[in-house]
């Protein structure tokens, strides 16, 4: 990708990652994110390209930031489940046992409501490009 190019992909987002919203040195090691990956169809058009940390772009892999979310909330889910699992075999059940389990539903509630905002989705207020 020509240097020009880049470096507008690169100040899309003010020098931040498109993803985690974290500064980005531009001489430091970043990618040029394609929104929609080229194997889902995605193109080289500077709409479809968001800088993002080598880190975020792994993470992300051949998803889209939706699809990403939700293996991330997939993931959590999963998590809380083993350790839910954990506790209900080492817990006796009495008050303070309901009350932590009390706790642990309402969390519960709130991973699977978990939407992840992108620091994309902020700079377009809610669109994604």
């Amino acid at each position: 990708m020509k240097q020009s190019k880049r470096m507008k992909v690169y100040q899309k987002t003010d020098g931040r990652c498109a993803y985690c919203g974290e500064p980005i040195d531009p001489n430091e090691d970043w990618q040029p994110d394609h929104y929609i990956p080229l194997c889902q169809g995605g193109t080289d058009n500077l709409n479809n390209l968001w800088p993002a940390h080598r880190s975020c772009n792994a993470s992300k892999n051949g998803r889209t930031p939706e699809q990403w979310a939700d293996t991330i909330k997939r993931r959590l889910l999963n998590e809380f489940d083993e350790f839910k699992r954990r506790i209900e075999a080492y817990t006796i059940i009495d008050e303070c046992a309901q009350d932590l389990f009390g706790l642990l539903n309402h969390t519960e509630r709130q991973i699977r409501g978990f939407s992840p905002t992108f620091y994309l989705d902020k700079l377009n207020g809610g669109e994604d490009d």
